[in-house]
């Protein structure tokens, strides 16, 4: 466009079908990752925390990424053949997926912003099947229902918190409790998951124990050690529960007490 300030010969889009605009912003597929321009910015690279996913890519992968906004979430969503869908949210600059479950088999053809009756907006997703699809559906908690809500399959939300140093990011601790504060709100499947540089684990929650109608600390036995502690919240309940905070304790190697 005349006049604009934010187009560079050094970075452009290799498939066209990737490009979004959200508000005068450009999001797109460039040779190296993910980028966002305007007119009044100069490109920049949202897709760091995704590199090591994209350099798998090849030519064909490239060609096939289709991107759809998604304003109910502020997230623009792009769906990558043989992966899934990568999602980003532009508020949060945060990205997660790829989402496979229902978005492969059948695989995705196209997704697409609609509108209900209402006005409302909706996102809609064609299939290798012929068939198109309502993402999103309020109540829903299977991935490809049927039109009666009646049959579908399962698949689990994954929640991943930053990583824990547990105040220290320089020495060896031992990992012992892991603290959750969550409203299950019907949600009876939970488990939470960890790796640090000496093993990986796992621990189901009681459901007997989610079985409650407010929010709620619970406490997780971890184990291992190291300098720090990836932990992952695994949901495969049909429930919409909220995850509000999540702690570790840690105790220092060759001494007592806690962090």
């Amino acid at each position: 466009a005349a006049g604009a300030t934010g187009i560079t010969g050094e970075v452009g889009t290799t498939n066209a079908f990737s490009i979004v605009e959200v508000s005068g912003q450009v999001y797109f597929l460039g040779q190296n990752g993910f980028y966002r321009v305007s007119e009044s910015s100069a490109p920049e690279s949202i897709s760091t925390p995704i590199d090591s996913i994209i350099r798998d890519w090849d030519g064909d992968t490239i060609e096939g990424v289709r991107g759809v906004h998604v304003r109910n979430y502020q997230e623009i969503r792009w769906w990558v053949p043989d992966y899934g869908v990568l999602v980003y949210n532009y508020r949060l600059n945060a990205w997660s997926g790829p989402w496979t479950a229902g978005y492969l088999s059948p695989a995705t053809t196209c997704h697409f912003e609609s509108e209900d009756n209402e006005g409302r907006f909706l996102i809609l997703r064609g299939d290798a099947s012929g068939w198109v699809t309502l993402c999103d559906a309020g109540g829903a908690y299977l991935d490809n229902l049927t039109v009666n809500y009646t049959v579908g399959e399962e698949f689990a939300m994954r929640v991943q918190p930053h990583r824990f140093f547990a105040g220290d990011a320089m020495n060896e601790k031992s990992y012992r409790w892991g603290y959750l504060l969550m409203d299950p709100r019907g949600t009876d499947d939970v488990s939470v998951e960890w790796v640090t540089q000496s093993g990986s684990g796992s621990y189901a929650i009681d459901a007997t124990s989610l079985a409650i109608t407010n929010a709620a600390m619970f406490r997780v036995p971890l184990a291992d050690r190291g300098e720090w502690i990836d932990v992952t919240i695994v949901d495969s309940g049909e429930a919409d529960a909220l995850y509000s905070r999540a702690e570790v304790q840690a105790f220092a190697m060759g001494r007592r007490g806690g962090t």
